[in-house]
């Protein structure tokens, strides 16, 4: 700080002396620093934590796909997906016709008959 730096050596700041409107400067700019410099690192810690908590979730997302070989069939008709350009997975699992699906929305599995726009985006 350099506020300290010209202050003479010779003078004693203490709460009682004759620079006490001193002493009460430089303990709140240094409380107040203080709280700055805590709130930095807590900023900085939610920052890397969100940073983390992206990657996993980043990680996760990577790891989700579905492959569709030359013999899979569809869920609700048992039929072969073929080199359908246009098919449908639920849940990562089930792959159906785009005809097959009952619901226009795809909010219902129609091989499992979960609701899944109320499982997941409660």
């Amino acid at each position: 700080m350099k506020v300290l730096e010209i202050i003479p050596d010779h003078w004693e700041i203490n709460a009682d002396g004759p620079y006490d409107g001193l002493y009460v400067f430089l303990k709140n700019i240094n409380s107040y620093n203080l709280n700055r410099k805590r709130n930095t690192q807590c900023e900085m810690s939610l920052t890397e934590t969100t940073l983390l908590n992206t990657k996993v979730k980043l990680d996760e997302e990577k790891r989700k796909y579905v492959e569709i070989g030359v013999n899979q069939k569809c869920a609700v008709c048992n039929e072969k997906i073929g080199d359908a350009v246009t098919f449908v997975v639920f849940q990562r699992e089930h792959v159906v016709h785009p005809l097959c699906v009952t619901n226009q929305n795809y909010q219902i599995c129609p091989k499992t008959g979960t609701d899944l726009k109320a499982t997941f985006h409660e």
